[in-house]
Order: C-alpha cells, then sequence, then structure tokens
C-alpha cells in the first residue's frame, strides 16, 4: 500500500490598514474564497481579486483553495472579544484581547481541540505560574503578549506563551520579562 499525502494550502491573513481589508496568502496560485457576512469561507463563497473598503463590515472570513491541494483552515478577522481570565476562552478560533487584570488559570487549547483564533495580549502585562498561557495552538495568532513573571514546570513540550506551535502559527511582539521554564523539552520562555 502506498500513501500520498496532499500538500496543504497555507491559511490565507486578513488585515486591516487605514479601512482597507487586504488578504493574502502564501501557496502559489491558490483562489481565495471569502464571506462578509460572518458565515464560514467555502469553495463557493465569492473569490477575492483585490482590496476592499471595510466600511461597517465587521466579519471577514476566508480560505485558500487549489487544485491538488487540501483546502486551507479559515482565517478569520472579527471584533476581539475582551477576556480577563483564561477561563473565558472558551471558542477556539475566536478572536481574544486581553484586558488590564488578565489571570491565566489553565493553558488555552489542547492536543484535541487546539486553540486556532487570535490572541492579542494588548500589551497588558501578567504573570503565569504552572502552565503557559497556550497549549497547543494551530494556525493561531499569538500577538502583544507580554508575561511579567512566569514559573513553567512541566512534561514534555514546555514553554511560557506557548507549549506547542503547530501548522502556520504566529507568534510576534511577545515576551517574558522575567523568570523560568522547565521540563523534558524546555522551549524557553517564549
Amino acid at each position: 500500500v502506498t500513501t500520498y499525502y496532499l500538500p496543504v494550502c497555507e491559511k490565507p491573513s486578513i488585515s486591516v490598514s487605514w479601512g482597507t481589508v487586504t488578504i493574502t496568502y502564501a501557496t502559489e496560485d491558490a483562489t481565495i474564497h471569502y464571506t462578509i457576512d460572518g458565515s464560514p469561507a467555502t469553495s463557493d463563497s465569492p473569490v477575492y481579486t483585490e482590496a476592499f473598503t471595510k466600511g461597517s463590515i465587521s466579519t471577514v472570513r476566508a480560505i485558500a483553495t487549489k487544485g491538488g491541494y487540501i483546502t486551507s483552515s479559515e482565517a478569520v478577522l472579527m471584533p476581539p472579544t475582551e477576556v480577563s481570565s483564561s477561563s473565558q476562552i472558551t471558542n477556539m478560533s475566536g478572536n481574544y484581547i486581553l484586558a488590564e487584570g488578565f489571570t491565566s488559570s489553565a493553558a488555552i487549547g489542547s492536543p484535541s481541540d487546539p486553540f486556532t483564533g487570535t490572541i492579542d495580549g494588548n500589551y497588558k502585562a501578567f504573570s503565569l505560574s504552572g502552565h503557559a498561557l497556550i497549549d497547543v495552538a494551530d494556525g493561531a495568532t499569538i500577538k502583544n503578549i507580554m508575561i511579567s513573571s512566569a514559573s513553567i514546570d512541566g512534561s514534555g513540550d514546555v514553554g511560557a506563551i506557548v507549549n506547542t506551535a503547530k501548522g502556520d502559527t504566529k507568534i510576534y511582539n511577545c515576551g517574558v520579562l522575567s523568570g523560568s521554564v522547565s521540563g523534558d523539552n524546555a522551549g524557553g520562555l517564549v
């Protein structure tokens, strides 16, 4: 028996600048399908051809497709939900922004239900003890996280911001001011 693995389209990236929505993608010759009404993007959704004015649009969703490739995971741009605790992050594909005084009682995401959405730390410093902010991220965007101090000890993959980052997870503008991470496969403070 021969097993063939199809390549996977990279997840598109949706950005807004000066009121204009732009969707970019890394898979060469892919077709981007998108929606602006909050419904999931499918291969039957309109094809993205050029940047458009955001206006009153609150949610943009997009996927990349290409013949002979597996469809990308869905990129979603929606207004973020402000959360003050990790326990409020229940939708693993949601868009979240951390509130002043944010606390983390348990890591977000798991191997069976990874975090795939967006978390914006909004540069609000908080501390972590015993666990990472995110256990497993897959295709997620994690940005502007500022951890004032971290004390993490665990087994397997161990980090402060993310234990395991898979797929096209993007982590940027993040940092840990002080602390320690230890474990079987400690990945460091970030």
